[in-house]
């Protein structure tokens, strides 16, 4: 039987969620989204060059000297959990910098771990299922019914090279300083960060505590 301490702790958490969701429905669903600072070119971007432009969040477009790279891409004015006709969660603050239909054809989508905010669904169907998906080990269930060309999961200390439209590119998988759970009690997935090189180059991709 559960005693009184722990009753009044779930009565919280229920308050808590009633809260949650009537500011969503009467503050946040009419709150429109200010508009991204800048808005980058990338049809303008030289192939000889690395380039890249922070899109919002934690999605960065790459171009490394002629692969399309997107990290974590995260493009929806709202994360969380889908029903029909419905997402519950958060609504972001500021639009990102382009929409899928103005990003470039993705050769490569890396994903870090598997919270909402990086791991976005609706995002992932808008984007080429040509693309080549690196994620960490133990999310690529959360990919299931995204046809993607090949889905690859790396565990820390793990490394890959890829041949993207005959273009080499390594990637090496490493502990982040974070955690990976989607849902309260999946922390069996991890969360990685990434260095990638290519041409004598490195970017490192790092997810951040929060």
């Amino acid at each position: 039987m559960e005693s009184e301490r722990e009753q009044a702790r779930r009565r919280m958490q229920r308050r808590n969620v009633f809260t949650y969701l009537w500011r969503e429905w009467t503050v946040e669903r009419r709150r429109s989204l200010a508009p991204a600072s800048a808005k980058p070119k990338p049809e303008a971007w030289s192939d000889d060059h690395l380039t890249a432009a922070w899109l919002g969040h934690s999605t960065v477009l790459i171009n490394f000297f002629g692969i399309w790279v997107i990290t974590d891409p995260v493009l929806s004015a709202r994360i969380g959990v889908r029903v029909p006709f419905l997402t519950i969660g958060p609504k972001r603050l500021t639009a990102p910098a382009l929409i899928a239909a103005e990003l470039p054809p993705i050769d490569l989508i890396i994903l870090s771990h598997a919270h909402f905010d990086h791991i976005d669904r609706r995002t992932l169907k808008q984007l080429p299922k040509t693309a080549q998906v690196v994620t960490a080990h133990a999310t690529r269930d959360l990919l299931r019914g995204i046809r993607f060309n090949q889905v690859i999961e790396l565990d820390w200390g793990e490394s890959i090279r890829l041949t993207l439209r005959g273009m080499p590119i390594e990637l090496r998988a490493f502990r982040a300083q974070h955690w990976g759970a989607r849902l309260r009690y999946d922390e069996h997935r991890r969360y990685n960060s990434y260095v990638l090189a290519r041409n004598g180059r490195r970017i490192i991709y790092a997810a951040t505590p929060p």
